[in-house]
């Protein structure tokens, strides 16, 4: 029996410590040029360019720092994720909450073609703003995003104030505590 409960103790372990590494903010990541990025909260996020998609996937390019946000809210998802499309109906409900009072969201869409699968998902949530996409994988290698969805969200300045990998109500009443605050500040 101990034959059996060692290996499958020590694997709870190694899971068990890859999420507390995961939950406390720090990631690493190589910049191309081989430079370490370390982006943990507190942190300020690069100005990276985010790609802007419209309705008719018209792309331009955006300075992260042109959102002029009191909070930025990033979601990666993808349309074959489950967990991401249950989740935005409650991202929609946070932007609509709380976009006039200094909130943008910057749903940050995964899928290899997005052309292709973004119309009828976008009409069938009700979407009616400008999305963006992560083709490159510029933003998915600096937060060394490993599962979707995965949310991070910045102060006005860049500055990481949370991350985290999973499926969330963003419209509860404890995250809409929290948004209050960080958007008075």
């Amino acid at each position: 029996m101990p034959r059996v409960l060692i290996p499958i103790a020590v694997i709870i372990l190694a899971v068990a410590a890859g999420l507390f590494a995961l939950k406390s903010g720090l990631v690493t990541n190589q910049k191309q040029s081989g430079e370490s990025i370390s982006v943990k909260v507190g942190e300020v996020a690069p100005d990276l360019n985010l790609m802007q998609t419209d309705a008719q996937f018209n792309t331009r390019a955006v300075k992260l720092s042109s959102l002029k946000s009191k909070v930025v809210f990033v979601n990666f998802w993808a349309t074959w994720c489950e967990a991401c499309m249950v989740e935005i109906p409650s991202i929609l409900a946070l932007r609509e909450r709380y976009k006039d009072k200094g909130l943008s969201v910057v749903l940050m869409n995964v899928d290899e073609n997005p052309k292709a699968v973004l119309g009828a998902t976008l009409k069938m949530l009700h979407v009616d703003f400008p999305i963006f996409t992560d083709q490159n994988q510029e933003w998915s290698h600096l937060f060394q995003v490993r599962g979707i969805p995965f949310t991070v969200v910045l102060d006005a300045q860049r500055k990481i104030l949370f991350f985290e990998t999973g499926e969330r109500n963003w419209d509860s009443a404890s995250v809409q505590k929290q948004f209050e605050l960080w958007l008075q500040n």
